[in-house]
């Protein structure tokens, strides 16, 4: 089971509050990765 972290989790974790983790195996992604993501992938 991998579980990859997004980039830039010092800028996520300040407007978040947590780090947001996907699941690799399952490829689901909470609502707050998908929109990380789109800032900073």
């Amino acid at each position: 089971m991998d579980i990859v972290a997004y980039t830039k989790l010092e800028d996520i974790i300040e407007n978040y509050g947590l780090y947001y983790l996907m699941n690799e195996t399952t490829n689901e992604k909470p609502l707050v990765i998908q929109e990380a993501s789109t800032y900073y992938l």
